[in-house]
């Protein structure tokens, strides 16, 4: 199995997981023939599915969420949507929140799993629901902090933090949420920007019904390690550690998706994200906490086509867990296009690398 873009679609190719609409129906099952819905997906701006072919029938990749979990994700998403409808801006507060079954279904998928090898390809998928960064922020927040040791109600509301993250947008002026991640913001604009968090925090605090820690992460999400982020400049530990955490997540997930307040639309790829990250290590994020989560990421996850420094193409087949930027790859053409068989483990050739993936 492995993830291509719907506009790569050819004639053999067998989905290989379920896809569900928007409003959580079955589109397709999984082992369906594709190529006639091709057109169908590209309307429903689906971009992304995982297909079975002849290079990638035998590769295992583990999904983070169950079924039941994506189902309760997309009816949440819908009823956020609602919820959160431009009509309703400029409110005091927000006493009833759709997430609290969401929060808890994706702790339980991400605690019931082992921790470490973190495979965030997945999140793609979810760029098609309403609120897809919120709730992919949610996810990887909580699978960074199981590699921490957090309990199962510990995940959740850090979860939940991650879906609730960006609530303070609401009560931003509508041409600044629409620039964000499409357009340079003016100083006056990305002042404002700024205060969201504090926005955020301002909407969610009289409600009972969520914990202290989300709060106070919805508040410090965007506060960097080296105390220049906002909205309080806090630096170091000052920070909760939770928030630390959804301070990666969020960045990460803005740079995968390409709607960064900086890099506007650019798409980075997920090893280009993590050497971001690491080179970050100590300015906008704990040090600690990067060490753990690079060591734990996939950086070429199972199924991606790649090209090695040696001109060859391959796929990945599996990760080695000790070396997470150097997996097993089958080979599947030479420097010249020439079809070849065979498995080189990079762990193994510390000569080849991997030069490039494709999207």
């Amino acid at each position: 199995m492995r993830m291509i873009p719907t506009k790569m679609i050819t004639e053999s190719m067998l989905l290989g997981k379920a896809i569900y609409g928007p409003n959580g129906d079955l589109l397709l099952p999984a082992g369906a023939k594709i190529i006639q819905y091709k057109a169908n997906l590209e309307t429903l701006r689906i971009k992304h599915i995982y297909i079975i072919d002849d290079i990638s029938q035998d590769i295992d990749i583990q999904q983070v969420l169950s079924d039941d979990t994506k189902q309760e994700a997309i009816a949440a998403m819908k009823a956020a949507a609602k919820l959160f409808q431009p009509s309703a801006k400029n409110r005091q507060s927000i006493p009833n929140l759709p997430y609290d079954k969401l929060a808890r279904y994706i702790a339980e998928d991400v605690w019931n799993k082992p921790a470490g090898g973190i495979d965030v390809s997945e999140l793609r998928l979810n760029r098609q629901y309403p609120y897809g960064h919120e709730l992919n922020v949610g996810i990887l927040a909580a699978l960074i902090g199981r590699l921490f040791g957090l309990s199962c109600q510990a995940l959740t509301d850090l979860c939940y933090s991650g879906l609730v993250h960006e609530i303070g947008f609401l009560n931003l002026p509508p041409d600044i949420v629409k620039k964000i991640g499409n357009e340079k913001l003016g100083d006056s604009e990305f002042s404002q920007y700024r205060q969201y968090p504090r926005i955020g925090y301002d909407l969610i605090k009289n409600n009972y019904g969520l914990s202290i820690s989300t709060k106070a992460n919805v508040l410090q999400h965007r506060e960097h390690f080296n105390g220049k982020g906002f909205p309080n400049y806090k630096q170091g530990e000052e920070i909760r550690f939770t928030a630390r955490v959804l301070c990666i997540a969020d960045h990460f997930d803005e740079l995968y998706s390409g709607r960064n307040v900086h890099l506007g639309k650019k798409s980075m790829k997920i090893y280009e994200i993590m050497e971001f990250i690491v080179a970050q290590s100590g300015h906008y994020f704990d040090p600690d906490i990067v060490t753990i989560f690079s060591k734990n990421a996939t950086l070429f996850p199972n199924g991606a086509i790649v090209r090695l420094n040696n001109g060859m193409k391959g796929i990945i087949l599996s990760q080695n867990k000790d070396m997470m930027s150097r997996p097993v790859v089958r080979l599947l053409n030479d420097a010249n296009g020439n079809p070849v068989k065979g498995t080189i483990d990079l762990l193994q050739h510390l000569t080849v690398f991997i030069d490039d993936v494709e999207t």
